[in-house]
């Protein structure tokens, strides 16, 4: 018990190493647990539930009212049987991840709205979250921190050296060969995965602070988004790069490409969005390759206030954009309409993820919350609740690891 809980005193681990179930024993552990704050800390939920149901109170120690005990601590933590099991099932489950000011990372049963982990971020926010494509790695970046956490553990595995002020954004490459970090010092860093300790390989210099990087579908080219007002596209394989200004005097905030690579869009702090269509070049055989080609298309007044994020739905039909005006916006792809608005009042809307089918929308807010929207009634489905100050991340996989003979799958679809 003191190896589970430092706090508890040395009297608590001699009494844990006495092998005696009886009311001494069991009373010191509900004393242990009352401060469920400290557990959580120390426990992600499932694993502290399932800890404390299966060790503490083994079947063939228990009496009947013992195993009542237990149901009422695993109702408490507000879990059930089927939870604990999360953590071997992450292949198989629509993950949500949720990072937030209050220095930690929260990962979601999504479609119950149930806490299974609950990471700590230390010494940082979290500006940016990216889940690897096969679920189990989840890259977190925040002030002077680039950190990696394996998803069925609590803590990271690896903290990413040489990074300097605030990192802003992070995410895998399709195949996790390599990964990407945009931050306020103005660089935007490649690093290599393929060996147990990434380094650095390729580094492209903004001169000026960076606020979005996005991976294009073709997974050469990256766009950089920039304080400077302008959007960089960069070539990682040629080192080619071209330079767009959509508008002076104003900041990037955030770009994105769509799935089907036909369009981009960007965002400032004016409330503009910007939408140019994206066209790939093909030469003939043995030339270089050149970079994707792109033509303004229009521009929307999105929001009336400081624009946040914006991204494209997985079916590209859509375009969500967040904002400190406490609403996120969907148009429509085709006649870039306004299609819904889902509004918070008094509160910024940080962040927003479609999923699959794209007829949901998780957003990340400042009121503490994550939600997930039904976008064609704009309503609210769930709440996730848990973090202590603003959710400023948030990342989600719906699409499961399948095999080659899997066709079933278990995404998160309207049907939740």
């Amino acid at each position: 018990l003191g190896k589970v809980f430092p706090q508890a005193s040395n009297d608590a681990a001699v009494c844990c190493c006495v092998n005696d179930y009886k009311a001494t024993t069991r009373r010191l552990f509900i004393t242990c647990i009352a401060s469920f704050e400290v557990c959580e800390s120390l426990f992600p939920r499932a694993c502290f539930a399932q800890y404390q149901a299966q060790r503490f109170f083994p079947a063939h120690h228990q009496s009947r009212p013992a195993r009542r005990r237990g149901n009422e601590i695993l109702r408490w933590a507000g879990i059930s049987d089927s939870v604990t099991t999360m953590s071997a099932d992450l292949l198989n489950e629509p993950l949500l991840v949720t990072g937030s000011y209050d220095h930690t990372i929260r990962v979601w049963q999504p479609y119950s709205s149930l806490c299974v982990r609950n990471m700590q971020h230390v010494d940082s926010q979290v500006n940016s979250l990216d889940i690897s494509p096969k679920r189990n790695l989840l890259a977190a970046c925040g002030y002077q921190q680039i950190r990696l956490y394996d998803l069925n553990s609590n803590y990271p595995i690896l903290n990413f050296e040489g990074v300097t002020k605030n990192v802003t954004r992070i995410g895998f490459q399709e195949d996790a060969k390599w990964m990407f970090t945009g931050g306020e010092d103005g660089k935007v860093r490649i690093w290599d995965m393929s060996s147990p300790q990434p380094a650095c390989k390729r580094i492209f210099d903004c001169l000026s602070p960076v606020n979005a990087v996005c991976l294009l579908p073709n997974q050469v080219e990256l766009l950089i988004a920039h304080q400077g007002g302008g959007i960089y596209l960069w070539d990682v394989k040629s080192d080619q790069h071209d330079h767009l200004l959509p508008e002076v005097e104003c900041s990037i905030l955030d770009v994105a490409v769509s799935p089907n690579g036909a369009y981009m869009a960007a965002i400032n702090n004016k409330g503009n969005c910007f939408i140019w269509t994206l066209t790939s070049w093909s030469g003939p055989p043995g030339q270089e390759t050149q970079l994707t080609r792109s033509e303004a298309k229009l521009k929307i007044q999105a929001h009336e206030k400081y624009a946040l994020r914006c991204k494209f739905s997985p079916d590209s039909s859509l375009l969500v954009t967040c904002s400190g005006d406490g609403t996120a916006r969907i148009y429509n792809t085709d006649t870039w309409t306004l299609h819904a608005e889902l509004r918070i009042p008094r509160f910024w809307m940080w962040d927003a993820a479609f999923n699959n089918d794209s007829k949901y929308l998780f957003t990340a807010s400042s009121d503490n919350l994550a939600r997930l929207w039904r976008i064609d009634t704009k309503t609210v489905e769930r709440e996730y609740n848990g973090h202590l100050k603003a959710v400023t991340a948030l990342a989600f996989r719906d699409e499961p690891i399948r095999s080659s003979t899997d066709t079933t799958g278990t995404g998160l679809s309207s049907t939740h």
